[in-house]
C-alpha cells in the first residue's frame, strides 16, 4: 500500500534530482560561454595585434622607400 507520505517523498527526490540536474546543466552551459567569450577575446586580440603591426609596416615602408618622382 502506497500512502500519501511515500508518494509526498518521491515527488520530492525527483525534485531535487531534477533541482540538481538543473544545476549542473546552468554551470556546463556558464562555462561554455565562458570559453567561447575568451575564444573571442583571442581572435580579436590577434587581429589587432596584426593590424597594428600592418600599420606600423605601413607607416616604416613609407619613410624608407625613396619618391621615384623626385
Amino acid at each position: 500500500m502506497r500512502t500519501q507520505a511515500d508518494e509526498d517523498l518521491k515527488r520530492a527526490r525527483t525534485l531535487l534530482e531534477l533541482f540538481e540536474m538543473r544545476g549542473k546543466y546552468k554551470q556546463m552551459g556558464d562555462m561554455g560561454l565562458l570559453r567561447s567569450k575568451e575564444r573571442v577575446d583571442a581572435v580579436a586580440a590577434r587581429y589587432a595585434k596584426r593590424d597594428l603591426e600592418e600599420r606600423d609596416r605601413a607607416t616604416r615602408s613609407k619613410y624608407l622607400i625613396p619618391n621615384p618622382r623626385v
